[in-house]
């Protein structure tokens, strides 16, 4: 059996993830997805404004809400998600980027 590596926090929102490797048991860190900026910064009540999401970390199957509504995500990378926005109330809205291992970005 391979050597297990213990976690090390190199940043507050890393976490460690058990996997078997062909060699044994080790350990993966992953990071929680940042949002840079998005663009444009504002849209319609109504929806279907064509969003970019720009930022690091993102992994595939990610769900992105605006002010609480889904974003109908269209194109994920790792550092770009584009979508068209549900509607959803006026005024400010947090976005949030959450990967399927439920890390989140705001």
């Amino acid at each position: 059996m391979g050597q297990r590596v213990t976690p090390q926090t190199f940043y507050s929102k890393i976490f460690h993830i058990v996997v078997l490797l062909s060699a044994g048991i080790g350990t993966v860190f992953a990071q929680a997805p940042a949002i840079s900026y998005i663009a444009p910064t504002s849209g319609t009540i109504n929806g279907g404004t064509s969003v970019n999401i720009h930022g690091t970390n993102f992994q595939a199957g990610a769900t992105v809400s605006i002010g609480g509504s889904p974003l109908n995500v269209t194109f994920l990378g790792s550092t770009l998600i584009q979508g068209k926005t549900t509607a959803h109330v006026a005024g400010g809205a947090d976005i949030v980027v959450t990967n399927p291992n439920k890390e989140t970005g705001i």
